[in-house]
């Protein structure tokens, strides 16, 4: 029976249903063909039928840097879509998976450049796919800035002189740092740097540099 209505041609101890509804009540019962039984018809207990929306799945992955240098930490999180109450995620770096079931990743070991994607395990049991991927992220390892051992610029200037200009060469680096004598004025984060010297002394001339 669904909803009290007779199933034809369901008369075996299996029932499967052609259309079934959600609520839909199925019940089953058995007519007796012992001559001695008191009570020849026996129902059974009615059944409320669940049936749950087939769904799309899925999983995207973002990062909060795309670019760091080697051995930094990166994190990437996880946002599944119809996964169910009780999914988990699995990691893969370079198609090597990772022990790691967090919906965030954190990387802290990486020294080459890395592609990163993860796959959901969805706990929903009506998806269309069998498998779910997320979209695929590049981490670049960026290269270790290095400069000249050398500064370019005169060693011995004036009080008062205004707009020296001091200069090192570098690769692989973004922004340079200037430390500057105390007796000078002057701000950089180029490779060049120009100095006003508003008072006498000695006094050293320095600089470091980053690639972030």
């Amino acid at each position: 029976y669904v909803n009290e209505v007779i199933q034809p041609n369901q008369t075996t101890t299996t029932f499967t249903p052609n259309n079934i509804s959600n609520n839909d009540v199925v019940k089953a019962s058995v007519t007796s063909s012992l001559s001695c039984s008191t009570s020849p018809m026996a129902t059974s207990a009615p059944i409320a039928m669940k049936v749950l929306a087939t769904v799309n799945a899925a999983l995207s992955i973002t990062t909060n840097k795309d670019s760091i240098c080697a051995l930094q930490e990166a994190s990437i999180a996880s946002m599944p879509v119809n996964a169910g109450s009780n999914y988990s995620i699995n990691w893969f770096v370079n198609d090597s998976p990772i022990s790691s079931l967090s919906e965030v990743l954190t990387l802290s070991t990486l020294t080459q450049t890395s592609e990163i994607y993860a796959k959901l395990n969805t706990s929903y049991p009506c998806t269309t796919q069998s498998e779910i991927f997320s979209n695929k992220l590049t981490i670049e390892i960026l290269p270790k800035p290095t400069l000249s051992l050398d500064i370019i610029g005169e060693k011995e200037v004036c009080e008062g002189d205004l707009k020296k200009q001091y200069s090192s060469e570098g690769s692989n680096a973004e922004v340079y740092n200037w430390i500057i004598p105390k007796f000078a004025n002057g701000i950089s984060q180029t490779k060049t740097i120009e100095l006003s010297f508003t008072n006498k002394g000695t006094d050293t001339l320095g600089v470091y540099a980053t690639n972030r």
